[in-house]
């Protein structure tokens, strides 16, 4: 499958875990029987936007990556990830443009199950912008304290929690990610902060409060809630 000029989702699943306290990183959990990363492979699979799924993958992980990844038709290619999770993006686009030039890419984390509506929001508003992230409203109040004294109280309505998938013109989020490659800037925790750091404009739109990041184990049993209203609601 070629992926010059079309829309292709850059899946990381290269996580170790740390936090998830279990032997197996969190990528392959069972969640209702299935592995995490299935989750995200199959809404890919079946989405008309997507022309092409490419993984990252954790280096001791390969053979069980790929014995999933390969599994699905429009899995185009594999990459061991980098220490951090940005150095792991990196390699994944560099990869990602040795074997063709997509116009469009989405970066997603495995980990986050239930993204279908977001992922159609994502898609539809990347064909008339450079940069899409989805994002949700705090309603908690916010303290700016440096473990004695709060030194403000932010303005809530100003700040917002963002989720992936991430959509990019795959050219201009390579380029920023070469750019802080080159200036070995490394502290980013999304692409979409990289991507605006290097004077990219970004299009916020509607996240959904249902495509959670699995990352403690907390995190399971309210995925499982999530899962049966999903289940029988019929929406992500």
């Amino acid at each position: 499958m070629g992926v010059t000029g079309s829309c292709v989702a850059l899946l990381m699943a290269g996580g170790a875990g740390r936090r998830f306290e279990k032997a197996l990183p969190k990528q392959f959990f069972l969640l209702s029987g299935k592995p995490l990363i299935r989750y995200a492979l199959e809404t890919f699979q079946r989405s008309p936007q997507i022309d092409g799924i490419f993984v990252v993958y954790e280096r001791t992980t390969e053979a069980q990556t790929r014995s999933i990844a390969e599994s699905y038709s429009k899995t185009v290619g594999l990459v061991a990830g980098g220490p951090t999770r940005q150095d792991s993006v990196y390699l994944g686009l560099e990869a990602l443009s040795q074997i063709g030039q997509p116009s469009r890419v989405l970066i997603h984390d495995c980990v986050r199950p239930f993204f279908q509506t977001v992922l159609e929001s994502v898609v539809s508003e990347l064909k008339g912008h450079e940069a899409v992230i989805p994002a949700l409203d705090i309603a908690d109040t916010l303290y700016h304290y440096d473990g004695e004294r709060i030194l403000s109280l932010p303005k809530r309505e100003e700040y917002y929690r963002v989720q992936t998938p991430q959509g990019f013109s795959f050219s201009g989020i390579l380029a920023a990610h070469r750019k802080a490659q080159e200036e070995n800037r490394r502290d980013f925790s999304d692409d979409g902060s990289l991507y605006a750091f290097f004077g990219g404009a970004l299009r916020l739109v509607n996240g959904s409060p249902l495509n959670i990041k699995i990352t403690t184990p907390m995190d399971i049993p309210i995925a499982m809630v999530y899962l049966r209203y999903i289940e029988n609601k019929g929406v992500v």
